[in-house]
């Protein structure tokens, strides 16, 4: 027993020191383990990010728990701002667009009246330079009379041009109205005097605004030129060389509006059956 118990006891003391000299291998020095620890690694933790909802720092790879700011709406002050700048903006572009389209409407406006005014006076040019000798039987005496009835204010002839391009001859009359202006008179002409027709027909204004004056050019024994403020057909059984037109402003309108002269050759001045009187324009 003695042996036995002896030698338990030897094997007991042999395995506790080699377990003791293990555990020593096995942990290192206090100094040399301060030296060389480790510190402990921190790990992502995705459930842990998501329930931050927010961004690891730069510098130490953590993520610091930030709070998050929940989604609020416009504040009264805030909506008010965007009411009054969006009211002012559309304040600025209306008021533009109405200036704009006044000025448009008024140049317009202006176009169209100087347009109006040009097709007229090419009009009348073109009437007088078709100033046709048209000819009449009086009834009282039964002779051959040319119409043309010019005044130094109103003027009334037959002419081979018409503004709706009618066929036939075609009767104008021109006068100055004090008030308004301009006014025309057309009616078709016949064979017969068309002065009645022309007292029935309605006159239309043709220039506002102007006032009218007419010379008329007339070849004298002489063969020297000279301008008339009248002539009639029925004297002078003929036709003017031409026709001076002066359109006067009137001075209301003399910022608005210019002067404007028509001279207008006439070609066929004389009948061709009809001699004219050259007696009488030589007085």
């Amino acid at each position: 027993m003695n042996k036995f118990g002896a030698a338990t006891s030897t094997k007991a003391s042999t395995k506790a020191s080699s377990i003791t000299s293990a555990e020593a291998l096995a942990k290192p020095d206090n100094k040399a383990g301060d030296k060389h620890a480790t510190k402990p690694s921190t790990k992502f933790s995705p459930k842990r990010c998501n329930k931050l909802g927010s961004r690891p720092s730069t510098k130490s790879g953590t993520y610091p728990d930030i709070k998050i700011r929940a989604n609020q709406g416009f504040t009264l002050v805030e909506v008010v701002l965007a009411l009054a700048l969006t009211s002012l903006i559309l304040g600025l572009l209306s008021t533009g667009v109405y200036i704009v389209s006044e000025d448009w409407n008024r140049n317009s406006d202006v176009l169209d009246n100087s347009l109006d005014e040009a097709l007229v006076i090419l009009q009348i040019d073109r009437a007088l330079h078709g100033a046709f000798p048209h000819s009449f039987t009086d009834e009282e005496n039964l002779s051959r009379q040319i119409y043309f009835i010019g005044e130094d204010d109103r003027l009334s002839w037959v002419s081979t041009v018409s503004p709706q391009r009618s066929a036939g001859l075609t009767t104008w009359e021109l006068y100055s109205d004090g008030k308004l202006g301009v006014q025309l008179s057309l009616v078709p002409a016949f064979s017969d005097d068309p002065t009645e027709r022309l007292s029935q027909s309605a006159p239309k204004l043709a220039l506002e605004g102007y006032s009218i004056e007419f010379a008329y050019l007339f070849d004298d024994l002489d063969e020297h030129k000279v301008w008339r403020d009248e002539w009639l057909g029925e004297e002078m059984l003929g036709l003017p060389l031409a026709v001076y037109v002066n359109l006067i402003p009137f001075a209301e309108y003399e910022d608005s509006k210019q002067p404007i002269e028509i001279i207008a050759r006439i070609k066929n001045n004389n009948h061709r059956s009809i001699r004219p009187n050259t007696v009488f324009g030589s007085r």
